[in-house]
């Protein structure tokens, strides 16, 4: 998603950010809040000795290539929870890197020493998202007691350093009220710094049950509600990846065109009645699945603007009542919601089975599963060239799937490749063939999109 200009809470225009965002790396912490709209699961992640040694080969190679800018933290990872963070931060910097953005959640960056040591080792941006202001909602909705008053805390620390900030407000259903009074407080705390500060409305994710969906994703007419407010949020911006263009065109403040991401693995869908003569119909994807399934049809915000209705803090308390689960290392709290027998869910091709079965005994593989064996089976035996870095180590077929568990001298990686045409999701897709991950593999980083892209190539031109 592209990054735009945007505006403080007083309408004082800051600074303007790059058209692309730069490349970002994984430092691998555990994350340490449980938000209600993410599916991170609470398993730990936790970076290996050779951390420091891993990261620095990502970097040479991204100096290599003539960037200057580069990011630590993905998706579903916590940088300030690595210890090696400090060390990490100073060597991008002996490496020339001129420009280096920490994405976090912020509550350790409360510590004004720790982030002014970071700082001290060449840090220059912060990027951090706010549900709200400090409030027993916010907390809720971070899923840990305190999170809202650190992050707000750490805005301060940010402010007071001289580091670049990008504040992102999440439009979740649940907050919209209040968010006006939070972005013009925090627009007050930006207000004399370099700071960016903007709203997304989150993507709907896999697997989450419809009434959670209904709860947090704010409905279209409702983020028109917040946005009709031009003293309070002149020249603020929101960005959302799934809205159809005859929503994004009824919204003020709406920012950039409708964004296709073919790999995304997101569903969207033209229900006739509405789309069937719109004059947008080329351009627009349409709508995301999991909206249509929570919200309805009605997604056009023709009738105009409409209010949120006011949270119950005790009914979406329950709602989001954490699911404790049982492991070989004890109890982890799982960040779904709890759900009660047949309790619909989000109905994405995003969702990812927990096991695949196996192939029944006698039942012939299709001939691509055969030619995708007899390509990968040299590396599975270590007789052939490894791939980008990595080897398969174990090779096994599943009905219209080929299970491949990859490793290299750094970590490992389960994926499970199937026809594009075929594929129930996936991150990746080539000619022919589409690549997902299984539930076990951690986040993306670049060796392992490097290897998936070594991995097409391979295989599309020869099944």
């Amino acid at each position: 998603m592209k990054w735009r200009m945007g505006q403080g809470g007083g309408g004082r225009s800051h600074f303007r950010m790059a058209s692309e965002p730069p490349p970002f790396l994984a430092v691998m912490g555990s994350c340490d809040l449980r938000c209600a709209w993410c599916n991170y699961k609470g398993a730990a992640v936790v970076g290996s000795a050779g951390e420091v040694e891993r990261v620095g080969d990502e970097l040479a190679r991204l100096r290599a290539l003539g960037h200057k800018r580069v990011g630590f933290g993905v998706c579903h990872t916590e940088p300030t929870r690595h210890p090696d963070l400090r060390a990490i931060v100073r060597l991008a910097r002996q490496l020339g890197f001129e420009e280096i953005t920490l994405s976090t959640s912020g509550v350790l960056l409360a510590e004004r020493a720790y982030l002014r040591d970071l700082r001290h080792e060449g840090l220059s941006c912060v990027g951090l998202a706010v549900v709200g202001l400090d409030s027993e909602l916010s907390d809720l909705l971070l899923g840990c007691p305190g999170a809202a008053a650190a992050k707000l805390r750490a805005i301060e620390n940010c402010v007071s350093e001289g580091l670049q900030l990008y504040v992102m407000t999440l439009l979740l259903r649940p907050a919209l009220t209040d968010l006006p009074a939070a972005i013009k407080e925090i627009g007050k705390l930006l207000s004399h710094s370099a700071a960016l500060l903007h709203g997304i409305v989150p993507d709907g994710v896999r697997g989450t049950p419809l009434t959670r969906v209904a709860a947090l994703w704010p409905r279209y007419e409702e983020v028109a509600w917040l946005l009709s407010r031009p003293k309070l949020l002149r020249g603020f911006l929101v960005h959302s990846s799934d809205m159809p263009v005859c929503a994004r065109h009824r919204i003020p403040g709406m920012a950039g065109a409708q964004l296709a991401r073919p790999d995304s693995g997101i569903t969207f869908v033209k229900p006739p009645p509405t789309c069937g003569r719109c004059t947008d119909h080329p351009e627009c994807l349409g709508v995301e699945s999991g909206y249509l399934a929570a919200h309805g049809s009605d997604f056009t915000v023709a009738g105009g603007p409409r209010e949120p209705p006011r949270p119950d803090i005790e009914a979406l308390r329950e709602l989001l009542a954490p699911i404790v689960t049982e492991d070989a290392g004890g109890p982890t709290p799982d960040a779904g919601s709890r759900s009660t027998p047949g309790d619909a869910v989000l109905p994405t091709p995003d969702a990812e089975p927990e096991s695949a079965p196996a192939v029944p005994r006698g039942t012939p593989a299709p001939a691509w599963q055969t030619r995708v064996v007899k390509l990968l089976d040299h590396a599975r035996k270590g007789q052939g060239a490894r791939l980008a870095g990595y080897s398969v180590r174990e090779l096994n077929l599943a009905p219209g799937q080929v299970l491949l568990r990859m490793e290299s001298a750094a970590d490992a990686m389960e994926l499970y490749l199937e026809l594009r045409a075929d594929a129930a999701r996936y991150f990746k897709a080539g000619r022919r063939l589409a690549v997902s991950y299984l539930p076990a593999t951690p986040p993306d980083t670049p060796a392992r999109l490097r290897l998936v892209g070594a991995l097409l190539r391979l295989l599309d031109g020869r099944v």
